[in-house]
């Protein structure tokens, strides 16, 4: 298909062309209070104020997203119940909800400005399945990266249960943001699926989305591909020579969950749990990291990350619910997420302790584990000063998540934890850090009142930071008392969502000198050229940046750019090799600013 510039445009590239043209602590904050906190009926609550932001400051609030039948609604962990779009500033939040045909009928909401309004409940996505939906997940599909929420399309997957068990999946898209009009593919009952199932967009090309999922019947993991968001899927699930764990770990354990995708340079990454390698003894349950990687989502090769190899993990163990066990390993699903920078280096997130005395989890602490150097490190995040675990399944553990921005250079993690030792109520906390810096002191975004609540539950995080900085934390709040899983005076339940959470890096709102000051688009050169030239811009800050090149009549011939870029001085090489000689244009897009550029072709 020819595309052409928008309306205005064409004049306006003609004219131009006439022209010539960390410390383990925690950071406190004072709080706001509200005599309608624990009303949940209240739609915006203030929960912290003058949190210190990338670029400015903010206040954040929570913002009532809907009302939900059962508190594993989002549970936390196991799940990926929030996304978030930077191009088009698009967060979505899936749920299950009950339409009056039951309370597994599953819903999504989202909004188009960044959280600050939240559309219409859109939903059953079930269709005409029934009410038997769980553990709902979610993507966002946007394959040319536009800032038109009506190109983004959310795509959903959750387990099933056939004959009262989990077996089933369903899997299936809304044609864009709000649409109404909700596709839903048939129940999927050709394997025994487990609960843990995640969507990952790669928002690059004709719109790949993959869903990885866990099979009970061989035990490994297995791959759905759609190539146009989630409209269609291929007719069978894939399960690719390299991506298994069967060949490391004995038949009674296997890959025991999946823990994040991502996607970044070209290049898919999955991250599952093995349980009980190879060689050793059921008692001490062991759990390893395995690391997938595959440029074509058809050929894997796989990394197996051992924590009890890790020399910063010497002394800690992992809690795992009910028991400790021996040895150095990866903890409790809520335990852990996963993220890769753009550099290609996985990082893993995950809480371990280094004190069981009396069966209670103490000196628990949050680490990084990345590669540096070629070989796998441990850096702790923050020692914790308790280990969260309400009964009936209300809350538990620490709840680490993570999310990066579009470019791969930050990094931030999400958890839970008290305030200080004595406290009965926790908070949520966040830390993060680029690439090239180091983890910034604790943030309490919520400072909650341990006199009246709320509690913070199945926390989560969307796994994409905002343009600004901004990260989308979800939570779940009972109707009052003490968080029992669905106990008495629990219901309804509602969930929410921070909206002003920043990931404050340190050193971000300081103006780096080396940094250019204003964005710049230059002449490329050489000029005239044939076939190749070179493009070079400055950028002020890190931006979204799209580089198209177009013949004299408006018609698009090359995209050179379409991505979140650094700050700083950036060039492009254009090859002309198939275009005939004559006059191009080549303009440049961010966010407030546009420049073009005539260059001439000269064969």
């Amino acid at each position: 298909m020819v595309k052409f510039f928008p309306r205005g445009v064409l004049l306006a590239l003609l004219v131009a062309a006439l022209l010539g043209v960390s410390q383990n602590g925690y950071a406190l904050k004072k709080v706001k209070t509200s005599t309608a906190k624990n009303d949940p009926t209240v739609t915006n609550v203030v929960s912290g104020s003058a949190v210190k932001g990338i670029d400015n400051a903010a206040t954040v609030t929570s913002v009532k997203i809907d009302t939900i039948p059962n508190a594993l609604s989002m549970w936390g962990g196991a799940q990926q119940p929030v996304a978030y779009d930077p191009a088009s500033n698009s967060p979505v939040v899936i749920y299950r909800h009950n339409f009056g045909g039951g309370s597994g009928q599953i819903a999504y909401k989202a909004s188009t400005d960044g959280g600050a309004t939240w559309g219409a409940t859109q939903g059953p996505l079930n269709g005409t399945l029934g009410a038997n939906g769980r553990y709902p997940n979610i993507t966002l599909s946007n394959p040319t990266n536009g800032t038109d929420p009506g190109g983004v399309s959310p795509v959903f997957v959750y387990p099933f249960l056939v004959n009262g068990a989990f077996g089933g999946a369903v899997y299936g898209n809304d044609a864009y943001i709000n649409a109404g009009a909700t596709t839903v593919s048939n129940l999927d009952t050709s394997d025994t699926w487990s609960t843990y199932f995640y969507p990952m967009a790669s928002n690059t090309g004709a719109g790949v989305v993959v869903i990885s999922a866990l099979s009970a019947t061989i035990g490994d993991i297995q791959l759905l591909k759609s190539t146009d968001n989630g409209g269609s899927w291929a007719s069978t699930w894939a399960h690719p020579a390299g991506l298994t764990g069967n060949a490391m770990y004995d038949s009674t354990g296997g890959i025991w969950n999946l823990k994040g995708w991502d996607y970044i340079g070209g290049k898919w990454y999955l991250c599952a749990q093995g349980y009980n390698p190879k060689g050793t003894n059921d008692t001490t349950k062991f759990y390893d990291f395995i690391v997938y990687s595959s440029t074509d989502g058809t050929t894997w090769t796989s990394e197996v990350v051992r924590p009890s190899t890790i020399s910063g993990l010497t002394g800690y163990i992992n809690y795992t619910g009910g028991a400790f066990s021996a040895g150095i390993h990866a903890v409790d699903q809520q335990e852990i997420d996963f993220a890769v920078d753009k550099n290609g280096t996985p990082h893993i997130f995950a809480t371990f302790t280094s004190d069981t005395t009396g069966g209670v989890a103490k000196a628990a602490s949050v680490f990084e584990l990345t590669k540096v150097a070629g070989a796998w490190t441990a850096t702790k995040i923050v020692t914790l000063h308790g280990v969260v675990n309400f009964a009936g399944n209300a809350q538990r553990f620490t709840e680490v998540g993570a999310a990066r921005d579009s470019a791969g250079t930050v990094l931030a993690v999400k958890w839970v934890d008290y305030a200080a030792a004595n406290d009965t109520i926790p908070d949520i906390f966040t830390s993060a850090r680029k690439i090239t810096g180091t983890w910034t002191t604790p943030t309490n975004q919520t400072n909650t009142s341990q006199a009246s609540g709320p509690y913070y539950l199945w926390t989560n995080i969307a796994n994409r930071i905002g343009t600004d900085g901004s990260l989308f934390i979800t939570w779940v709040k009972q109707k009052s008392g003490i968080p029992d899983g669905g106990g008495t005076g629990s219901a309804p339940y509602t969930v929410w969502i921070l909206q002003g959470v920043k990931a404050t890096t340190g050193v971000a709102a300081q103006k780096d000198a080396s940094a250019p000051l204003s964005y710049t688009l230059h002449q490329n050169y050489p000029n005239p050229f044939n076939p190749t030239t070179n493009i070079v811009y400055e950028l002020p800050k890190s931006s979204f940046v799209t580089l198209k090149v177009y013949n004299v009549i408006g018609q698009e011939v090359s995209t050179l750019v379409n991505t979140m870029q650094e700050a700083g001085s950036h060039s492009v090489t254009f090859d002309a090799s198939r275009l005939a000689s004559g006059v191009y244009f080549y303009r440049l897009s961010t966010a407030g600013f546009t420049q073009t550029y005539k260059m001439i072709l000269q064969k």
